[in-house]
């Protein structure tokens, strides 16, 4: 650095004389910085100029610059939040697009470890998903459609042979359900009379599948826009998720980065999982209600693989659907050597205590170890997010418990590491 001597200006105020030239000495604060930031590296000069000059603090401790840039985000986002409320009816099908991009994330994380180009990865997970569907089209869906229409034609007739034959029930034991305090005279009455939660959780799965299928058909051009929005969402994700990731403090982006990861990691594991679990299902009451001689195996089935994704509900609704069936058949053999009577109650209480049973089966040994594992949560923990979740939100709360109580779980832990370590030993009791 030159040596600086002091001299005075033909202005009056003294100068800084170098061997190479002669500044003024600063008078102000904005003169010291703009000074001391000419001898400096240019990437140091910035940050000892901003070090040097006095910051104005305005309301919550901002600046002018900053209070500026407050005021206009605010507007912006104000602005935003009206445009976004005056289109909400095309929202959805991005915000479920831009979801599923982060779902399949993982997926093409691991899949870009083959060297593989991104947009490559995205083509073939496109196309094993319309090779899946074309695959379940061809094979399980004609037969399916034709059984569900003569389901849906004999339905009523079922309705009818099981009022029937209850009101027969009823009015033969009317004594022994008086000493039991039920005193209605027919079925209809009965479930009139009895609304429990239990009938009131069935009414609100048979209403929230009503309206599903009704928006699904509104929505068509969903099935448009979705795919569209998520191959191109799916290619630029990680310049999105990094650019999201930007707007936090530098302090706090590594700790966001990696909490994002693991949660997106949770949630699209579940599902993968999930799926897998009521595949299954599906498949082993499809080969239980063939073995039983139940009509409509193949529908049944596909229904009980779809409920069991409902705790609880969906599996009442799977009996009572194949109950109701089991108990309308006419005479026929079952299991290859049980011949079953016209209306028989035995082979109906059977169909139904099967189904039960391969629903404690799937609960307590098969879904804890595909879908508790692979989110990481002990099974009591699944149960009680579940039956937390049913009591917060309903239907909703009991499909999203899981992966939103594993997305706690990787928060809590992120904040409190310690969590990660093992447990200590126990001590020894000898």
């Amino acid at each position: 650095m030159p040596e600086r001597n002091p001299k005075t200006s033909k202005g009056g105020g003294e100068t800084l004389s170098s061997d190479r030239e002669t500044l003024p000495l600063p008078d102000s604060e904005e003169a010291l910085a703009n000074v001391t930031a000419m001898f400096l590296p240019p990437q140091e000069a910035g940050k000892e100029k901003a070090r040097l000059l006095p910051v104005a603090v305005y309301p919550m401790g901002l600046s002018r610059v900053g209070l500026r840039r407050f005021f206009w985000v605010t507007i912006l986002g104000i602005g935003a939040l009206y445009f976004l409320l005056q289109v909400q009816s095309i929202v959805p099908p991005f915000l479920i697009s831009f979801f599923l991009a982060a779902l399949f994330d993982p997926i093409l994380r691991k899949l870009g470890k083959t060297g593989r180009p991104r947009w490559a990865n995205i083509a073939l997970i496109y196309l094993g998903t319309i090779f899946a569907i074309a695959l379940v089209v061809v094979s399980v869906v004609p037969n399916a459609i034709v059984q569900f229409q003569d389901f849906s034609l004999n339905f009523s007739t079922y309705y009818t042979k099981i009022q029937v034959n209850a009101d027969t029930w009823i009015h033969n034991n009317s004594a022994l359900l008086k000493r039991m305090n039920l005193h209605e005279n027919s079925l209809s009455d009965f479930l009139t009379s009895q609304s429990s939660p239990l009938k009131n959780g069935l009414d609100s799965f048979l209403i929230s599948l009503t309206g599903l299928a009704k928006s699904l058909f509104a929505h068509a051009v969903w099935f448009i826009i979705i795919p569209i929005a998520t191959f191109i969402l799916m290619l630029d994700y990680p310049y999105l998720r990094a650019r999201i990731i930007s707007f936090f403090p530098d302090d706090y982006r590594a700790d966001v980065d990696s909490v994002s990861s693991e949660i997106m990691d949770v949630f699209s594991d579940y599902i993968r999982g999930l799926l897998k679990v009521c595949a299954l299902f599906s498949v082993m009451a499809y080969i239980l209600y063939t073995l039983l001689g139940v009509q409509y195996a193949l529908v049944l089935g596909l229904f009980a693989g779809l409920f069991y994704a409902i705790p609880y509900v969906g599996s009442l609704a799977s009996s009572i659907l194949v109950g109701s069936v089991a108990f309308s058949m006419e005479a026929h053999t079952s299991l290859l050597f049980w011949h079953v009577p016209a209306n028989s109650i035995p082979f109906t209480l059977t169909c139904v205590a099967l189904i039960i049973l391969q629903t404690l089966l799937f609960d307590n040994l098969i879904y804890p170890r595909v879908v508790g594992g692979v989110v990481g949560l002990h099974p009591v923990v699944i149960m009680f997010a579940m039956t937390a979740g049913a009591t917060l939100l309903g239907l909703p709360g009991m499909l999203v418990a899981v992966p939103v109580a594993a997305s706690i779980q990787v928060i809590v832990k992120a904040m409190f590491p310690r969590l990660k370590e093992p447990p200590p030993a126990r001590p020894s009791t000898d």
